[in-house]
């Protein structure tokens, strides 16, 4: 049975959306997609899940992937399809303020991007990686909930062009956000923490993430 995985963090997760996250708003229309393609009775059929956790980074996904995936996918059917959505690494990016300190370096967050594709490439070509997003800094350096955590744009920028090349070198598809959100002169507006997105922040993710996945080619590509 052909599956959709959106692995990730609080923000895959849905955290502070009261429809349930970007990821949640996908799978809802991919799921109403299902039901109305012409293409239904040719096979077309995708099950999406939520493998959103928060508080992770790059290495806890690594700790979970195979166990999570396995558990939801049937290894001796060859017809399966499987797609991933990657949307992770903002904690990553988190300086350390007691220890004056990044939380992880370039060069480790770069390792462990490899090793995460090395292990989804296992199982399918089909892998995209969500850019990260800009935070309101005022309000995160110290992080509201923790005074001792600090997100910083300069360090999430970093990652983010660290994803963006990875996914360059390594042919995965890439949905970029940064850019675009730092612009935004009411930022403020889409973020209900300063660093989760609200409602509308996540409405606007689901609506760049979907027109980027839900192509002709997605519909092709879980058909039998």
């Amino acid at each position: 049975m052909a599956k959709l995985f959106f692995i990730g963090d609080s923000i895959t997760a849905g955290a502070w959306d009261n429809q349930g996250g970007w990821a949640s708003r996908l799978s809802a229309q991919l799921l109403e997609r299902l039901n109305t393609s012409e293409r239904k009775h040719e096979g077309f059929y995708c099950m999406p899940y939520n493998l959103g956790v928060s508080g992770d980074t790059v290495a806890d996904v690594i700790r979970r992937f195979e166990k999570e995936v396995s558990t939801r996918t049937y290894s001796d059917n060859e017809t399966d399809t499987v797609q991933f959505v990657f949307a992770v690494g903002v904690n990553d990016t988190v300086y350390l303020l007691e220890e004056e300190r990044d939380h992880a370096s370039d060069e480790i967050f770069k390792e462990d991007l490899l090793k995460l594709i090395s292990l989804a490439k296992k199982i399918t070509s089909n892998i995209t990686f969500v850019g990260l997003l800009p935070v309101e800094q005022e309000r995160m350096d110290p992080c509201v909930w923790s005074p001792y955590l600090a997100y910083r744009n300069e360090n999430i920028e970093r990652f983010n062009t660290i994803i963006e090349d990875t996914c360059k070198s390594e042919g995965l598809s890439f949905i970029s956000f940064f850019d675009e959100w730092k612009a935004f002169p009411d930022l403020e507006n889409h973020l209900s923490d300063g660093l989760h997105p609200n409602d509308k922040g996540h409405e606007k993710i689901a609506k760049k993430i979907g027109e980027a996945l839900f192509t002709e080619a997605f519909t092709d590509f879980h058909t039998k």
